[in-house]
C-alpha cells in the first residue's frame, strides 16, 4: 500500500489517488497546512495499484539533456502575459493546431489551484503564469489517460515530481502522444497558506480580490510581482522580493517537506522539455535579452525536440550552454535545504497560525526598512515617467 511513503517524502502528486480503483484513498491526513493521502483500510483491496503510479517508488531514469536554448516568443504582448519569455504558449499553439489537449494549473473561482484540460487557444491564459501554490493534479490524471488511449495529442505541464507523477501513473502501454514540459522549481507553498495571505490583503483593502497574478510585468520581468486587482476598483502591484508570501517562498521557510530533498531534479522527472527564467540573461547575452522576459529551454528527448520545432514559428532561439542558461537557476540541479529558522517558524505557526508566523519570521530591520522604502519610491517614479513619456505629457 501507498503508506510505505511518509510525508516527507510525498510529493501530493494525486497519482495513487487517481490509480486506486476502489477510491480507498483520499486526501485528509492533514500536516503543516497540506493534505495528505489516507488509506480508508475497509475498501483496500490490496492490488497494489497506487505504489506502481507512485513517482517516488518508481521515479524515472535520468534524462541527458541533448540541447538547450535562450528563447523568447516573437509576440511582445504574449510575453508580458507569460511568467518569462511566453516558451509554453508557443508550445500550447502547436498542439492545439494538432487538435490536440493541453493540461496546466489554473486558478479556480476560490482562488484554489488546479491542473486542469483546456482545448483551445482562447483559454491559454488561465493557464500563464505562475502559480507558487500546491496543485491539484489527480482529476486531470485519468481524463489524460483517456484521450492518449483514442490517440489524441496531450500537452502536459507542471512540476518535475508531478511530471514524474504522470509517467508513473501512465506506465509504458499507453498509445498516444504525450509531451511532459517541468520547469525549475524552488518548492510549493500550502493552498492554506495562500488563503491567508489573501484573506490579509483583502482585509487591509477592504474589498475582494477579483484578479490575482504572482508575476504581473507592469515594472518588467526583472521587477515582475503580484498584481491585485479588487472589487472596489482599488489596483496594486509590487515585486516578488517585496512580497510577504514569496519571502516565505525564497527564503525556503514554508515548503512542503518533500520539497528540500526533492528526487527529481536534476532531469530525473521523465519530462521531454524543461522552461525556466533566463535569469541574469541581461549580463550574459545583453543582446538577447528582452524586457519582458526571456526563457530558458533544455531538451531531453526526440518527443520535446519535435515539439520545440513545431513550437519554432512562432519563438526566437538562440543555442547556449546549459552550463551558461543555469547559472543563476541552481534550482534545476538540486533542492534548496529548509532554511535554518524552519523549526522555529512551524513553532509559531502552530501557535499563532501560518501567515503571522511568517510575518514575524520575516520582519525587517530598520535599515531594510528604509532601502525598501527607497527601492519602491524608485520604482513607482520609473513606471510614472514612463507612463507618462506614453501619454505624451
Amino acid at each position: 500500500m501507498i503508506d510505505k511513503v511518509s510525508v516527507a517524502e510525498c510529493s501530493l502528486c494525486g497519482s495513487c489517488v487517481s490509480a486506486c480503483p476502489t477510491g480507498a484513498i483520499s486526501y485528509t491526513k492533514k500536516h503543516l497546512g497540506f493534505s495528505y493521502p489516507q488509506i480508508d483500510l475497509k475498501k483496500c483491496v490490496d492490488c497494489g495499484k497506487c505504489e506502481q503510479a507512485c513517482p517516488l517508488l518508481n521515479c524515472p531514469e535520468y534524462k541527458k539533456p541533448m540541447n538547450s536554448y535562450e528563447a523568447k516568443h516573437k509576440q511582445s504582448e504574449i510575453r508580458k502575459q507569460s511568467s518569462s519569455g511566453g516558451v509554453f504558449s508557443a508550445l500550447a499553439q502547436a498542439v492545439f493546431e494538432c487538435q490536440g489537449l493541453v493540461v496546466g494549473a489554473a486558478f479556480q473561482s476560490d482562488w484554489s489551484v488546479k491542473h486542469i484540460c483546456i482545448e483551445s487557444i482562447e483559454d491559454l491564459p488561465e493557464l500563464r503564469g505562475s502559480k507558487y501554490v500546491q496543485s491539484e493534479t489527480r482529476d486531470c490524471f485519468l481524463q489524460i489517460k483517456k484521450e492518449l488511449e483514442s490517440g489524441r495529442m496531450v500537452l502536459f505541464s507542471g512540476c518535475p515530481c508531478q511530471c514524474a507523477a504522470l509517467n508513473a501513473f501512465l506506465g509504458k502501454g499507453v498509445a498516444g502522444k504525450l509531451f511532459l514540459v517541468d520547469f525549475i522549481c524552488h518548492g510549493m507553498l500550502s493552498q492554506t497558506l495562500f488563503f491567508e495571505y489573501l484573506k490579509d490583503l483583502e482585509e487591509k483593502n477592504k474589498s475582494k480580490i477579483k484578479e490575482f497574478s504572482f508575476r504581473d510585468k507592469t515594472y518588467g520581468w526583472i521587477d515582475s510581482g503580484p498584481k491585485v486587482v479588487f472589487e472596489n476598483g482599488r489596483e496594486k502591484c509590487w515585486p516578488l522580493y517585496e512580497d510577504l508570501y514569496m519571502q516565505g517562498y525564497f527564503q525556503a521557510l514554508c515548503m512542503k517537506e518533500a520539497c528540500y530533498s526533492c528526487i527529481y531534479k536534476n532531469f530525473h522527472s521523465g519530462s521531454d522539455l524543461t522552461l525556466g527564467d533566463f535569469w541574469g540573461g541581461e549580463v550574459l547575452d545583453p543582446e538577447f535579452y528582452e524586457k519582458d522576459g526571456v526563457s530558458i529551454v533544455s531538451i531531453q528527448t526526440e518527443a520535446g525536440q519535435s515539439l520545440l520545432r513545431k513550437a519554432e514559428k512562432n519563438l526566437i532561439l538562440k543555442d547556449m550552454g546549459l552550463e551558461v542558461l543555469t547559472k543563476y537557476n541552481q534550482g534545476l540541479y538540486k533542492p534548496f535545504g529548509p532554511n535554518a529558522r524552519r523549526e522555529q517558524y512551524l513553532r509559531l505557526a502552530s501557535e499563532k497560525g501560518e501567515l503571522d508566523a511568517l510575518k514575524q519570521m520575516t520582519r525587517l530591520s530598520t535599515g531594510e526598512q528604509i532601502k525598501r522604502v527607497y527601492h519602491t519610491f524608485h520604482r513607482k517614479m520609473r513606471y510614472y515617467l514612463k507612463k507618462r513619456g506614453k501619454n505624451g505629457k
